[in-house]
């Protein structure tokens, strides 16, 4: 699919760099929103409180609390078919990026960005493994199949796949290409983060390229789009997948890697 010159999808993620000066429509949030919100920022501010600090917690719990924040903006504004300010989405994204990108780094974890369903794929985890090794060797149903020295996060994708599936019902679980092209179009025709997506699958691997990117930068940590095709793609077919690489152009387009 592609949506052309005209595609509103397009003008958006073009106009991206200025949308600050455009006034978007607000809306009182949910109460579900609200606590996500309100969590995330009180996990901000107390991030830069002393005695957190002092205890080595501040960039771990100023990721989270991201995690949470970025979260409520999404169940907020994405999922709710109403016009944002693309710089605002944007924003929040890069400082949870930023924190989540400083973690990593200062732990001296793998490049390799795993995701997990939970016991009965009722949610998925970000998991950042601490060594190199293949992370589809690994027995992730095991009790201690994450270590210690591992970086848990909350996908940004979670909320956008509990919205997905209240309106879609899993699909047959059986072709990986099929899942994923349902993905993407729940990206371009409902979620409209994407103008479009073209999906190839084989052999336990998938690449899934989309054009007009809303989100500029998809191939940092977590962007919604990878994040949102890995976490469908997770509890969907009940088994870890990972993303391999993400490739981000000055275009707006891009590709996602996917094995599982």
């Amino acid at each position: 699919m592609s949506g052309g010159d005209s595609s509103p999808r397009r003008r958006r993620a073009e106009a991206s760099s200025h949308a600050l000066g455009t006034p978007g429509v607000v809306r009182r949030p949910s109460v579900p929103t609200a606590l996500l919100v309100g969590l995330g920022a009180a996990g901000v501010a107390a991030s830069f409180t002393a005695p957190v600090a002092a205890a080595g917690f501040t960039a771990t719990l100023a990721t989270l609390a991201g995690t949470v924040l970025v979260a409520g903006l999404l169940n907020h504004l994405l999922v709710s078919g109403r016009e944002l300010p693309p710089a605002v989405t944007e924003s929040v994204y890069t400082a949870f990026a930023s924190a989540a990108e400083n973690v990593v780094a200062e732990r001296g974890l793998s490049e390799h960005r795993v995701y997990i369903p939970a016991s009965g794929r009722s949610s998925a985890r970000l998991v950042v493994p601490a060594t190199s090794a293949d992370p589809l060797q690994r027995d992730w149903e095991a009790n201690d199949a994450v270590g210690p020295d591992d970086a848990v996060f909350t996908p940004t994708g979670e909320p956008l796949y509990r919205s997905f599936r209240r309106t879609r019902t899993p699909a047959d679980a059986t072709d990986p290409e099929r899942t994923l092209s349902r993905l993407g179009d729940a990206l371009d025709n409902g979620f409209e983060l994407v103008d479009g997506v073209a999906v190839t699958a084989e052999d336990g691997e998938a690449a899934v390229s989309f054009e007009a990117c809303v989100l500029p930068d998809a191939d940092r940590i977590d962007h919604p789009v990878p994040s949102f095709l890995a976490v469908g793609f997770a509890r969907e077919f009940g088994r870890p997948v990972v993303v391999d690489s993400v490739r981000s152009n000055t275009d707006s387009s891009g590709a996602v890697e996917l094995r599982w």
